[in-house]
């Protein structure tokens, strides 16, 4: 049985959180990091996300995929005592950019940041 499949017969379970978290943890123990493991989630999460079996799966989840659960997890999302993994390192490289994007925008003078601000509503309003 592939990844895939695994994953998704632990979502499709009873108990699709502890499934899923069991299944993070095999993962592991056959030697994916985790920043593997949650880019395997990830795309798994981008690639079905509209779904018929997700929205399903959602809607039955009180509108929270158990898929997102464990992104969160593994990505440090929640309190610090439920995340997956946690003796391993992790990098969230979007989280990365954004950082950088907004030391670069504090580093710039306030009169360019005005006006920036100003360019951006600008922008953002519909005719």
């Amino acid at each position: 049985m592939g990844i895939l499949e695994k994953i998704s017969a632990a979502s499709s379970s009873p108990d699709p959180n502890t499934g899923l978290e069991q299944l993070v943890k095999e993962l592991a123990m056959q030697g994916f990091t985790r920043q593997e493991i949650y880019e395997m989630f990830y795309t798994i999460r981008l690639s079905l996300m509209y779904s018929q079996n997700w929205l399903a799966l959602e809607e039955r989840n009180n509108n929270h995929h158990p898929i997102d659960s464990i992104i969160d997890r593994l990505g440090g999302f929640c309190n610090p005592r439920y995340v997956l993994l946690p003796h391993q390192s992790f990098t969230n490289n979007n989280a990365r950019k954004d950082y950088d994007r907004t030391i670069q925008f504090q580093d710039r003078p306030k009169a360019k940041r005005k006006n920036w601000l100003l360019t951006l509503s600008l922008h953002t309003v519909a005719p």
